[in-house]
């Protein structure tokens, strides 16, 4: 891949915190999973490609079969 087709971006400390709730509430995600789901919710991400089996049980973001 260029360099110019990838972007980076960070967790606000607000989605950091929702993260954090959300792991202790579902421990069968990971910690990662849950700050990914938590980005997707804060910027009204709605589909979310992967071929994690945990992330697919989601039900707060489509998740597109990969």
């Amino acid at each position: 891949l260029m360099h110019t087709e990838l972007s980076f971006t960070f967790l606000t400390e607000s989605e950091f915190w929702e993260a954090w709730e959300l792991f202790k509430k579902t421990r069968e995600l990971s910690f990662k999973d849950c700050t990914l789901l938590a980005l997707c919710q804060s910027r009204h991400i709605e589909y979310l490609a992967t071929f994690d089996k945990g992330l697919a049980r989601e039900k707060s973001v489509a998740i597109i079969d990969a």
